[in-house]
């Protein structure tokens, strides 16, 4: 095993590495971890594109001339229609076990979600070095939640790559106008996944703002993420609805006249989730590196402040929307809790240290490759 462990080591860099262990456990939950976690990732996804496929409309999102007054209910139909033409593609030429539709659906979804892996580890090293990049992809690949979540159809963790890639254009050193066009591009696909990316792309904006980036570079950034929008929005509302834009003032507006409809919970439910989700002591030190690091990482610590704030303001409070920020916070979480551990390093027992370390690893060894392999809800 030491051999093993020592040729692995000379044989891959350490992103590699890391790619290969956070893919070999996605790939258990491609093959085992079959079924749906919440009810949006299956019924407003799979079901309602499948159907378009078989020629019904299951949530009646689409006018239809059987029923004339009905109105757009806010649900972007860019991810689900990327489902329609898979499926529609599997019917052709003839996939018809869902069983293997969804095994496919969920090999894509992981292989989507190792971008968060690269990227958080090149955001982690541009910000804090080697180590800090390594232990930040060590959590995007292994954190307990991690694989199952990531094969999974759910919009508030299939938007994250998009912010991820922006975020690292954005942070490069040598950026130029053409990293802000391609981060605009980007951030406007993730924004068509989930509308709620808009907090996220505040967030960003405000980073831009206070690092005093130049017109020319805002302006690039935001002519292509409203292209982007646009062309992924506008334009297919206006095929399917005759008006721009008529899902997302859907959504508006059904979220203001039911935000309170659905969760509501005290107003720190969020900051209770992390603090239980990232395994305390580490999600205690992760939450402080997180606001200790804010300068050196304000590309994602005011997309992360700015979304938090409202979700924690706004009465609609769901356990799933948190996924949206967990793993950006992971990056930066990490990266300031490097600067506490070099500045505070010499206070803490070192038996201290070893106990927590141990207790984390080892829930996260349990947790782990019981979800990883669990087979959720069924339909």
């Amino acid at each position: 095993m030491s051999s093993f462990r020592k040729w692995f080591i000379q044989r891959f860099s350490p992103l590699q590495q890391l790619l290969i262990l956070g893919g070999a456990v996605r790939l258990l939950s491609v093959i085992f971890s079959k079924g749906f976690g919440w009810h949006d990732d299956h019924f407003l996804i799979i079901e309602s594109s499948q159907s378009w496929v078989d020629g019904y409309d299951y949530n009646d999102w689409l006018p239809s001339p059987d029923a004339p007054d009905r109105q757009p209910q806010g649900h972007s139909l860019f991810y689900p229609g990327i489902h329609y033409f898979i499926f529609l593609f599997m019917k052709w030429i003839g996939f018809n076990d869902p069983q293997v539709k969804m095994t496919f659906i969920r090999l894509l979804h992981a292989l989507w979600s190792m971008l968060i892996i690269t990227y958080g580890y090149r955001i982690a090293e541009n910000y804090g070095g080697k180590k800090a990049a390594w232990y930040a992809g060590i959590f995007l690949a292994l954190f307990w939640f991690m694989p199952f979540v990531s094969v999974r159809n759910l919009v508030e963790f299939v938007l994250l790559p998009p912010v991820f890639i922006a975020i690292y254009l954005l942070q490069t050193q040598k950026r130029g106008w053409r990293d802000f066009l391609f981060a605009g591009l980007w951030l406007g696909i993730a924004f068509s996944i989930r509308f709620q990316t808009a907090f996220l792309v505040i967030g960003i904006g405000i980073a831009l703002l206070i690092a005093r980036t130049s017109f020319k570079n805002i302006l690039s950034f935001a002519f292509t993420f409203l292209v982007m929008v646009f062309l992924t929005q506008g334009v297919v509302d206006m095929i399917i609805w005759k008006r721009l834009f008529a899902e997302f003032m859907g959504y508006v507006q059904y979220n203001f006249d039911n935000a309170t409809a659905y969760g509501h919970d005290v107003w720190h439910m969020y900051l209770d989730l992390i603090l239980g989700l990232l395994i305390p002591p580490l999600s205690i030190l992760l939450f402080a590196g997180y606001f200790v690091a804010w300068k050196r990482t304000a590309l994602i610590f005011w997309p992360v402040f700015i979304y938090l704030a409202f979700h924690t303001y706004f009465p609609n409070k769901q356990e799933r929307f948190v996924l949206s920020i967990v793993p950006l916070l992971l990056v930066s979480g990490t990266v300031g809790m490097f600067m506490i551990y070099e500045r505070y390093k010499q206070y803490v027992p070192r038996r201290l240290f070893v106990i927590s370390r141990a207790f984390v690893v080892g829930l996260n060894l349990i947790l782990l490759p019981l979800l990883s392999v669990s087979y959720s809800k069924r339909h």
